[in-house]
């Protein structure tokens, strides 16, 4: 396993030259290539209990991912809801403009 990982800076197409470095053995980034940014997080990160960042995850799994499961099946039942609608209504409106428009076609004799 390699001690030292690669972190991309926030540019499209980088060299790896404009690459950030992350080192491992003293947990802090290289200046060369970070933004103003992610060496303000690294300035001012602590560490993190590991049992207090279980309790708040578990937290967030049984608190926070109900209301957002919840939303996205109404945000997904809705939009087809919608689109049924919308499909319905265009075909509707359609069917009465044929009608309206054959209506005032003159008729034509036949021989």
């Amino acid at each position: 396993m390699e001690k030292s990982g690669q972190v991309k800076d926030a540019t499209t197409d980088v060299a790896s030259s404009d690459m950030a470095t992350f080192d491992i053995d003293n947990g802090h980034l290289s200046s060369k290539g970070a933004d103003e940014a992610l060496m303000y997080v690294d300035a001012h990160a602590t560490a993190i209990d590991p049992r207090a960042e279980k309790r708040v995850l578990r937290k967030i799994d049984w608190h926070v991912m109900p209301w957002l499961c919840s939303l996205y099946f109404l945000q997904v039942s809705l939009s087809r809801t919608m689109n049924r609608y919308y499909i319905t209504h265009t075909a509707t409106v359609l069917r009465q403009a044929i009608v309206s428009l054959s209506r005032r076609m003159p008729q034509t004799s036949q021989y």
